[in-house]
Order: C-alpha cells, then structure tokens, then sequence
C-alpha cells in the first residue's frame, strides 16, 4: 500500500516490549552491560534511527506525524526501573526536541511523545506480588 502524495504518513515508534525481568533487578549496580546496552538500543537508538528515516519523507510532503513511545516511568522516580525509566526519559526529550525542529522548519508534520504510565500487563507479573498485579492469578 503506497500513500497518496497528500495523505499523512503516520508513524509510530513503540518501543519493542522486554521481558518482565528485564526490567527490574533488585538495584541498579546489578546491571549487566549487555542488559544496558540492550535497553539503550531498543528505547533510544531504534527511536533516533526510525525518525531520522520518517523525518525527510515528512518534510518533503510538508505532512506527516511521529508518535514516539515513550513511559510515565520517565517523569518519577522509578526504584528498580531507573535505567528503563531513564531511557523512556531520553525517548520523551527527543520527542520534543524533534516537534520543535519540525515546527522551526515549517515542516506542517507533527513529532508527539505518548506516555503511558504504569500499566499492569502479565509481563509485570514476576515483579508485583499477585494481589497487586490484579491480573487473576492468585
């Protein structure tokens, strides 16, 4: 399906989901370096990269949006989620420093940050204690 040059190409840049214990260790310090650089590659590289291929397209048609995912982990202290949360803040400060860019450059596209906040999915299921996940497992 190729789009019309005057329909707006929609984009949206989800970070790929981790597994659950991914995301949380006990502390910070107990990191490995592969499990950071992994985190910074799915959250920060692949939204850096997708946009700077959507960008040009959108400039060209003078339309266009990018939605990039961010999290609400981002915007508070997230104990045992610091380097995920720490990457969903980066993701939210490029959303808006791309959207100011597009608006400088009359591009008439839109760069938006979407920030969910905490959301209770079986992937957290490991981490929350059952009562808490709400999920019917206990």
């Amino acid at each position: 399906m190729s789009a019309s040059p005057t329909s707006t190409l929609r984009c949206v840049l989800p970070s790929p989901r981790h597994p659950a214990s991914s995301h949380t260790q006990q502390f910070a310090e107990k990191r490995t370096v592969d499990e950071i650089q992994n985190m910074l590659r799915v959250n920060c590289m692949s939204t850096t990269l997708m946009t700077g291929l959507v960008l040009p397209g959108m400039k060209e048609r003078k339309s266009g949006a990018v939605v990039c995912v961010s999290s609400g982990l981002a915007a508070v202290p997230s104990p045992l989620y610091a380097v995920y949360g720490a990457t969903k803040a980066f993701v939210g400060s490029y959303a808006n420093a791309v959207a100011v860019e597009c608006a400088r450059s009359n591009t008439n596209g839109s760069v938006q940050e979407l920030s969910p906040f905490f959301v209770a999915t079986s992937a957290l299921r490991p981490s929350l204690p059952c009562r808490a996940c709400r999920l019917g497992c206990c």
